[in-house]
């Protein structure tokens, strides 16, 4: 028979067994499962020796697995973090205490970082700074702009007109029978008030955050010219009984009602009147930014804008008169010739304030500025007029302030000038795509509005002494007077460039 075994080694070694799974099993749900795995092991210690040499290799067995678990357990994260991210570790707090945080685990990774949706703000992103060489931000920036702008239509008064040869006088503003051949109400409107030209925009910013800047622009419209002809052997219409003559209106003061010079005479003389109004537009600016710093949410940025404003305007009328005889060839014609030209020009030169506002969207950019400059009007208006006579041999004879003119006559010929407060309100909107850091395309609007510009259309007076004209004379009233009458100038306009950053 076998003999019993001892009981009290194998007791010894089953409380030695319970303390040590105790000691190294994790407190946690995986430690549960294993602590009761081995207790149900080892529960039946008492049993024989030979069945206890098999539990002492299954407990080595066990031991081993349980110290790797432990080893490998994931520490507990608070969910009292922003966004769902770990809470910031407690400094004094070790990590068996309630409140403690461990550090994380190397192989878990930050989730990455989301924007809000559109609909909770707009996200201001910039290129991260390795998207450029060496992590440089660019701070200077060029732009080269198109501009296609409108300006305000010049209407000019009745410049010539047509009339029956029995009427008295032909031509005259006001008869059934005349009809405005340039100018006027009913003649249609032959100024060329589209304008393209081009513009240049420099700017740098003074600091990493784009807060304060400096900008310098310059724009130039070309010049463009409206023109209207008149000729007087294309004024007769079908229905016409009578022979139509062409004719200079104005108002006679002398007879004190409205009258006409008759620079045609059917079947003797013919005529032709052009009249062209050039004009060109361009100006310079300087402005200080003082901006907002960029923010990582919000609808964009405010800042300030303080400045200086140049702006130079040129406008002209010029009245050309040539009178032949009908039928009559080259080499034996007698012309006379009549050019009168009406010559304005305004200087603008001011300070500026305004405010700007800029969003962005991913690589889109809206920009709208708007800004009031102040300072001084220098208007000038230039009035000459020159008379030519070409006989049958070629000799010409040219007089100037001559007296048969009818816009420009002695008393008002000369250079007329006055300096006076204006201001110019000024709007941009300006809408733009990234297609990197250094490259920008830029569309938008631009509003101008500009106080007290003198044109040339507006200093025509039609109060006209007619001595000279073959009429009596008023005697010693000065009429047309130099009248530097202000109104009112805009321009508006489309804008499409590129901009360049470096």
């Amino acid at each position: 028979m076998r003999g019993k075994t001892s009981r009290a080694p194998i007791a010894l070694v089953d409380g030695l067994v319970r303390n040590t799974i105790v000691a190294i099993v994790p407190s946690d749900g995986r430690g549960a499962v294993i602590g009761g795995a081995l207790r149900a092991q080892f529960g039946g210690w008492e049993t024989t020796m030979t069945k206890g040499y098999t539990r002492g290799a299954l407990l080595i067995g066990w031991l081993v697995l349980g110290s790797t678990v432990a080893a490998q357990t994931v520490p507990t994260y608070s969910p009292s973090g922003p966004m769902g991210l770990p809470a910031s570790p407690q400094v004094g707090l070790s990590q068996g205490e309630p409140h403690g945080t461990p550090p994380p685990h190397p192989n878990i990774q930050d989730p990455p970082f989301l924007a809000p949706p559109p609909g909770d703000g707009i996200a201001i992103t910039e290129f991260p700074a390795e998207a450029t060489a060496g992590g440089y931000e660019p701070c200077w920036a060029v732009r080269f702009d198109y501009l296609l702008w409108w300006a305000k239509n010049r209407g000019v008064p009745a410049l010539a007109t047509s009339g029956f040869t029995i009427d008295n006088p032909p031509g005259a503003v006001g008869q059934l029978t005349t009809r405005e051949v340039i100018g006027g109400i009913t003649s249609p409107n032959f100024d060329a008030n589209n304008h393209t030209g081009i513009r240049a925009v420099g700017s740098v910013w003074l600091d990493s955050a784009q807060t304060l800047g400096l900008e310098a622009g310059f724009f130039y419209l070309f010049q463009r010219t409206g023109m209207a002809n008149a000729d007087s052997r294309t004024l007769s219409q079908p229905g016409d009984f009578f022979p139509l003559v062409l004719a200079r209106p104005f108002f006679n003061l002398t007879a004190d009602r409205q009258d006409a010079v008759q620079v045609s005479n059917p079947g003797v003389t013919d005529a032709t009147i052009t009249v062209s109004l050039p004009r060109t537009f361009w100006g310079a600016n300087a402005t200080f930014r003082c901006m907002e710093p960029f923010s990582t949410y919000g609808l964009g940025r405010w800042g300030l804008l303080f400045g200086y404003t140049y702006l130079n305007y040129q406008a002209d009328l010029n009245v050309d008169q040539t009178t032949f005889p009908t039928n009559a060839p080259p080499q034996v014609m007698t012309r006379t010739s009549l050019s009168e030209q009406l010559k304005g020009s305004n200087q603008f030169n001011g300070g500026a304030i305004g405010a700007e506002y800029e969003a962005r969207y991913g690589p889109w950019v809206l920009n709208l500025a708007g800004k009031v400059s102040m300072g001084a009007l220098y208007s000038k208006m230039e009035l000459h007029n020159q008379f030519t006579s070409t006989n049958v041999t070629g000799a010409t004879v040219t007089s100037v302030a001559d007296t048969t003119g009818v816009l420009v006559r002695p008393t008002n010929v000369g250079s007329w000038s006055k300096t006076q407060f204006s201001y110019v309100p000024e709007l941009a909107i300006n809408l733009s795509y990234d297609f990197n850091p250094w490259v920008r395309v830029t569309a938008g609007y631009t509003l101008l509005y500009w106080d007290k510009v003198v044109e040339p259309e507006d200093q025509i007076d039609p109060f006209v002494n007619a001595a000279g004209m073959g009429r009596p004379s008023t005697g010693s009233v000065g009429r047309p007077a130099v009248r530097l009458k202000p109104d009112d100038f805009w321009m508006q306009g489309l804008n499409v460039g590129l901009q360049f950053s470096f």
